[in-house]
């Protein structure tokens, strides 16, 4: 069985997946645990500061089901837009989309920029991956070994780029909106193998062109991606930001959409 969370003990006393507060006591008992640092735990919500040689710690959020299995769960990495500071990975936490996600029985994760723009779209937070994906892969219970990249605006961005230079780690793409600035023909030719699915408001003029602009660059690759227009809508797409809009991008994963044919 692969080394994941479940198999090290660390769920409370009701059941609920929740790492226990760090203490003498805890890290004793936890000291197999490979994601060391600070925790805090709020019913199903952990918020973990991860530690990388060379680097800044990284502080990601998790929601995930009152219970994992070790026959393993999909798991989403949101990425949020503008400088993605911490406030936003938190407030991720309570989307509709996270919440139909751990409905589904997901595992959402969020990470937090790990310093004033270093953001993960080209602003050098890209240096946590792909060990980011190696440590979260060991240590939960995530199926297949692969994960649902989603992301809104800069967060977009920040998909794309990272499923392009580490598509072997990647199941999907969703953005709303999303763009790939001056993809490289190894880049493009690495997203053809996966599955992209693009949303965009009709208002957002500068990422309608943008999304365009991927829409066009795949077409020459040969690849149609799943790419949607909304009508009256702007930069953030009020039409997802619901229940109904979280189960559709949902339901897009799990159905299959803009994934090669």
């Amino acid at each position: 069985m692969k080394n994941s969370i479940v198999g090290l003990g660390l769920l409370s006393a009701v059941g609920m997946l929740a790492i226990t507060p760090t203490s003498a006591a805890a890290q004793n008992q936890n000291e197999a645990f490979a994601l060391e640092g600070t925790v805090e735990t709020s019913e199903i919500i952990l918020r973990l500061e991860l530690p990388f040689p060379d680097l800044e710690a990284l502080t990601i959020f998790i929601a995930q089901p009152r219970k994992l299995s070790a026959s393993g769960h999909p798991a989403i990495i949101y990425f949020t837009g503008g400088d993605q500071r911490e406030k936003y990975a938190k407030d991720s936490m309570y989307l509709h989309l996270s919440e139909e996600a751990v409905k589904r029985g997901y595992i959402f994760i969020s990470p937090a920029a790990p310093c004033r723009g270093c953001t993960f779209s080209y602003g050098g937070g890209e240096r946590y991956f792909p060990a980011l994906f190696e440590l979260l892969s060991k240590q939960l219970p995530v199926k297949d070994d692969k994960f649902h990249l989603m992301g809104f605006s800069n967060g977009g961005r920040s998909s794309l780029h990272l499923a392009s230079l580490y598509p072997d780690w990647i199941a999907s793409i969703t953005t709303f909106p999303g763009a790939l600035e001056n993809p490289s023909k190894e880049a493009l030719a690495a997203l053809t193998q996966l599955c992209i699915s693009m949303h965009v408001g009709r208002e957002d003029r500068s990422f309608v062109r943008k999304q365009r602009s991927v829409v066009n660059r795949m077409k020459k690759f040969g690849r149609k991606i799943h790419a949607v227009e909304y009508p009256k809508q702007y930069h953030w797409i009020e039409k997802l930001d619901t229940a109904l809009g979280a189960n559709k991008l949902l339901n897009n994963i799990e159905n299959g959409v803009g994934c090669p044919r």
